[in-house]
């Protein structure tokens, strides 16, 4: 099918070429009615106890329609007269021909099916099909065939004629105790849905002109394609009652009194599913005034001083229209914070606009268009990616499109956003010694099951990891810390926080510390600081023993007690010796064994030979002679660097 151009008459409108199905299975040819596009044969009985019709040997002589009118409707053209074909609906199905759509007759012996592939005929090949005055009640199969049609995006268009349920004198065409008003209200009680349209035939007999119509600008019968209806003529046809809480969009298009009460319609409509309905109250409204020879009919449809054709004809146009066929996709892509969406629109063949509905709940509240205008008759992929989303949540979202023929739905689905990797800051360290340290941070594990870990080492390499024990779990920032051991003493050490969930890993900033040298470690044993200042400055004397912080650090003695010679000095022969106790925790110090000759002159170290160096001792003499004419001096000088 394509897009066309509707002509017709000099008509115009914007619609698909669609299918229509006219039924002959349920007696519209007997007795005086001859309600067919086009029949070659008359010669079928259509009686009480003879069904639909068949074909006998005498008394046969009813329209009998073969499926495809004759001649063929592709030599249809716009100047082309209802007696192109024989039937009383002719007039009508030349006008549709000309309008770019097919035509069809369910012939008396054919089958109403819904999703038979065997039957040529069945529903599901048609767009709309037509019920003129059905005679024959519906099998529970057929309707539950036609309801299901018109649930799955079919188009239904029914017409009942003057019945008997008031008092009248009816339209039983066939003698078997129904007419139409009684086979189309037994259709609305179905497997499918009770009175699923929402519409019932009164079966009065109404006649007259009537102008009371729908005033909305959008009604599609009352201002349609084929122009706007001022009013439509009824000769005993029956009223209609549309009821609303079974059928929410049923809407009146013409009623039968100025009071345009629900109960007193003439044309109604509306949607069932993704599927349409009309409703008429009357036949004669669609009698072209030609067909079997043997009927009397009368000319309505053409009569230009009403309505007549204008409604039946946007009716059939807007049956033909069809919304889009719609279905939500799987969603794709999925982040943390977005995704990408999906699904399929058939135009058909109508302008369509697309859009995808998004949110937490069912509710949606966003919305992404799909962009550009989609066309055709075939299914379209259509995506959009969704942005901004919140992480590790649950999203609903479902597909809408939209045409002049109405907008259709797809199904909800969900996809849920990935949770974060973990959240890490890095923190500062605490307690640190000389070759240890406790290193902290804060990990946010974001709902998934988290193990964290330090790196450290003297680069921002790092090479070295400590696990945190455990494992983290929730969505609130957790302390974590580990304790580091057997660091190098004065080194400076970069550290960093990591973190590791299914979702990812994250770094926290790299952080450094500088263990303790030992004399800092000796500060803070005796002084409660490291810092080289006050009374633990390396120069202050604490005990007023004249010996500095930084000499008794270095012979390992307590700087709060005073201490008297520490250090011995002995002659051996001519030389002076000098001894020095030492503590062989007290690194990072440069002793220097220093002689003189003169307390004001230089102090030099080249003048002195070392004897015993270990950790706890130091001892050495002065290569000079101390004798009666030479004085010689010795002292003891430390620096750290």
């Amino acid at each position: 099918m394509q897009v066309g151009l509707l002509i017709c008459g000099g008509m115009r409108g914007e619609t698909q070429a669609a299918k229509f199905l006219f039924d002959a299975t349920k007696a519209e040819m007997a007795g005086s009615a001859d309600w067919v596009i086009d029949a070659d044969s008359h010669n079928i009985n259509v009686t009480s106890g003879n069904g639909s019709g068949r074909v006998m040997s005498s008394n046969s002589y009813d329209s009998n329609p073969q499926r495809y009118p004759n001649p063929l409707q592709g030599g249809v053209t716009s100047s082309t007269t209802e007696t192109y074909w024989q039937g009383a609906l002719s007039s009508w199905a030349v006008d549709l021909v000309q309008a770019g759509h097919q035509v069809e007759t369910l012939p008396y012996n054919g089958k109403i099916t819904f999703g038979d592939s065997t039957n040529a005929q069945d529903l599901s090949n048609y767009d709309v099909f037509v019920l003129v005055e059905p005679n024959i009640l519906f099998s529970a199969a057929e309707k539950t065939a036609l309801i299901s049609y018109v649930k799955s995006g079919g188009g239904l268009l029914m017409v009942a004629d003057h019945g008997h349920l008031t008092g009248g004198t009816g339209s039983d065409r066939n003698n078997d105790g129904e007419d139409s008003v009684d086979v189309l209200n037994d259709l609305m009680t179905n497997t499918v849905q009770n009175n699923p349209f929402g519409v019932s035939f009164n079966g009065n007999e109404v006649s007259g002109t009537y102008s009371y119509l729908n005033t909305s600008s959008s009604d599609p019968l009352i201002r349609g394609a084929a122009g706007t209806v001022n009013n439509i003529d009824f000769n005993n046809g029956s009223n209609i009652t549309i009821n609303t809480s079974q059928n929410a969009s049923v809407t009146m298009a013409i009623w039968s009194s100025s009071s345009r009460s629900a109960s007193t319609g003439l044309v109604a409509y509306g949607s069932f599913g993704v599927g349409r309905f009309v409703a008429f109250g009357d036949s004669s409204t669609f009698d072209d005034g030609t067909g079997d020879p043997g009927d009397t009919l009368y000319n309505s449809y053409n009569l230009t001083s009403y309505g007549n054709s204008k409604v039946i004809l946007n009716a059939s146009f807007w049956l033909a229209q069809k919304p889009p066929h719609v279905a939500t996709g799987t969603a794709t892509n999925v982040g943390t914070n977005s995704a990408t969406v999906s699904g399929v629109v058939n135009p058909n063949g109508l302008n369509t606009t697309a859009k995808f509905l998004y949110g937490t709940t069912t509710n949606y509240g966003g919305v992404t268009n799909v962009s550009g205008t989609l066309t055709g008759t075939n299914a379209t992929n259509v995506s959009v990616g969704l942005t901004g989303l919140a992480a590790g949540t649950t999203y609903h979202y479902t597909l809408v499109a939209t045409n002049a023929a109405g907008s259709t739905q797809g199904a909800d689905l969900v996809f849920s956003t990935l949770a974060p990797p973990p959240t890490v800051t890095t923190g500062l360290a605490t307690n640190v010694g000389t070759n240890n340290a406790t290193v902290g941070g804060l990990v946010n594990p974001n709902g998934l099951s988290t193990t964290a870990k330090f790196l450290y080492g003297t680069t921002t390499n790092y090479g070295s990891v400590m696990n945190v024990s455990g494992t983290l779990s929730g969505t609130n920032a957790t302390n974590v810390s580990v304790g580091l051991t057997g660091l190098s003493t004065g080194t400076t050490y970069h550290y960093a926080l990591v973190a590791t969930n299914s979702a990812g890993s994250a770094q926290g900033a790299d952080q450094s510390f500088t263990t303790w040298t030992a004399l800092q470690a000796w500060r803070q044993q005796w002084f409660g600081t490291t810092s080289n200042s006050g009374s633990a400055a390396d120069t202050y004397v604490s005990s007023g023993d004249g010996l500095s912080n930084l000499m008794k650090y270095a012979l390992g003695l307590n700087p709060l007690v005073f201490n008297s010679n520490p250090i011995t000095f002995s002659l051996s022969g001519n030389s002076l010796t000098m001894t020095v106790p030492r503590s062989s925790s007290s690194t990072g110090i440069t002793y220097f064994l220093e002689s003189t000759e003169d307390l004001t002159g230089v102090w030099s170290s080249s003048s002195v030979v070392i004897d015993l160096n270990t950790p706890t001792l130091l001892k050495g003499h002065d290569i000079n002679p101390a004798n009666g004419t030479s004085r010689r001096f010795m002292r003891l000088r430390v620096t750290q660097p």
